[in-house]
């Protein structure tokens, strides 16, 4: 009976809470209507960014954006090699020369080649020009460069000492590369500024005639000879044989005559 008496007095208690808790007031629910996607209005994604924000990639943020490395260029084999080439010519010309013709590949001998005697010249053209020669620079050359490095050696041999350099090549023996008339054409170059005729009889008497070399040589001292005196060069021009040479020659001589007054070249 106590049992019983128990579980009624526990249901009624149940049953007066729920009453309770259903008489208290609801609250209010929002009714505004949440939008869905489709109503939100798209970005605009063409819109230009303003300048004071920075540029992201590849979702990386100012903030987690790795720190910028600065990676020093590459020194490739050959430019150290001729860096460190140039520096044992300044130093020691013998040794470099030594150095460079112990190369067994031809490209990399004649490359290295220029750079030393162009980097001797400036202390001692003298011999940069002869070991330019005994190592054959220009000799069966597969680059013009070549045979221009060797004309620009004897250019800057002869602006130094004329005489020295001009006793020398007049001893080369001719060859069908035409290197001897390269030697010629760079002191005449050298010489033509300040002797023009004798730079000019130089070109005639010591350069091939059947090569170009001579012509250009020619037009070279021309341009120069015009400049200071321009009845001696339309002379000279005047002794050309007939054909391309004397055609260049005249042509040399108006482009003269225009940069020139008038009572400069009226004796023509």
């Amino acid at each position: 009976m106590k049992k019983t008496a128990l579980l009624l007095l526990g249901l009624i208690v149940v049953a007066w809470l729920l009453v309770e808790y259903l008489r208290k007031p609801v609250a209010a629910i929002d009714s505004t209507p949440v939008p869905t996607p489709e109503a939100t209005e798209p970005a605009n994604f063409s819109a230009p960014v303003p300048a004071s924000l920075p540029q992201v990639t590849d979702n990386l943020t100012e903030s987690n954006a790795p720190a910028e490395v600065e990676v020093p260029a590459f020194e490739g084999f050959w430019a150290k090699e001729r860096r460190e080439l140039l520096e044992l010519a300044a130093k020691d010309p013998d040794a470099a020369l030594a150095q460079v013709a112990q190369m067994p590949e031809k490209e990399e001998r004649m490359n290295a080649l220029k750079a030393v005697c162009l980097q001797v010249a400036e202390k001692d053209p003298a011999k940069a020009m002869t070991s330019a020669w005994r190592l054959q620079l220009g000799h069966f050359a597969d680059e013009s460069s070549d045979s221009v490095a060797l004309e620009n050696l004897a250019k800057q041999w002869a602006t130094v000492d004329l005489v020295e350099a001009f006793a020398w090549a007049v001893q080369l023996p001719a060859d069908e590369e035409w290197r001897r008339d390269r030697v010629m054409k760079g002191i005449a170059t050298a010489w033509s500024p300040t002797a023009p005729e004798d730079a000019a009889r130089l070109v005639s008497e010591q350069i091939n005639p059947d090569s170009n070399l001579q012509i250009d040589a020619a037009m070279t001292v021309l341009r120069q000879w015009a400049a200071r005196d321009y009845a001696g060069a339309a002379a000279w021009v005047d002794r050309f044989p007939d054909g391309w040479m004397r055609e260049r020659g005249k042509e040399e001589l108006a482009k003269a005559a225009s940069s020139q007054k008038p009572s400069e070249t009226k004796s023509n």
